[in-house]
């Protein structure tokens, strides 16, 4: 597990090393994966209705998509594997319009590319629910999903996530008002019980559903990636 250096004595600053320390000494920690959302290159699509940097500029855009509107995502190989027992992520976004039900997941960290509940994957992440809106922990090993309680949200505002893997068997989803993630939302945090199984976590995803009735709606953007591995916030 990573351990974050405290600087010792008093007489360490930030043009010592050219790192900023935090009022208790601890430099804020490097991510060893982080998107802006600002390049669409970096990103693989598949069909039409999730995209990044195009429809709208410097995020990921969920367009009004539909749980039945097919095979619909974007992705990124991380560079490198999630520990199988201590990660977290941060993430911004806003859920601008939820019709009905819940339309696929906000925030994936999949093994390989596929979609959850229609293909096998290894999976952790945030999945969109009901009209209120509502997110919650979604982890799927195979064709075996696990769900947290969920947490319900306002419309068109911006939240600040933190999905956590605390242990091999434990995920927690924070979800806060506040850019530095110190004021959780009313229901937040949530933990839920995973596989040991899901293991192998090196692709970021976001994808609409393609399962269910029809008639759901979904408008979301997403942005300010963060991902560290091996360690704890």
């Amino acid at each position: 597990m990573k351990i974050h250096g405290t600087a010792k004595g008093g007489a360490l600053n930030k043009n010592d090393f050219g790192v900023a320390f935090g009022a208790s000494g601890t430099p804020a920690p490097e991510p060893d994966f982080e998107s802006n959302y600002d390049n669409t290159s970096d990103w693989t699509k598949v069909g039409t209705k999730v995209t990044v940097n195009e429809t709208v500029s410097d995020v990921g855009y969920f367009d009004n998509i539909e749980n039945t509107s097919g095979d619909n995502n974007v992705s990124q190989s991380l560079g490198f594997t999630l520990d199988n027992e201590t990660w977290y992520a941060d993430f911004a976004f806003n859920i601008n319009s939820v019709s009905t039900a819940g339309t696929g997941w906000l925030y994936l960290l999949v093994d390989s590319i596929n979609i959850p509940e229609v293909d096998s994957v290894d999976a952790i992440g945030v999945e969109i629910l009901n009209s209120t809106p509502d997110v919650r922990g979604y982890a799927m090993n195979g064709t075996t999903a696990s769900t947290s309680t969920e947490i319900d949200l306002s419309a068109a505002t911006t939240y600040y996530a933190r999905l956590e893997r605390i242990d091999a068997t434990n995920c927690r989803l924070n979800i806060y008002s506040d850019a530095d993630r110190t004021t959780h939302i009313t229901g937040s945090p949530q933990s839920w019980t995973v596989s040991s199984g899901i293991i192998g976590l090196d692709n970021i995803m976001h994808a609409a559903a393609d399962t269910g009735g029809g008639g759901r709606f979904t408008t979301a953007t997403i942005y300010s990636t963060k991902i560290f591995n091996d360690a704890t916030p």
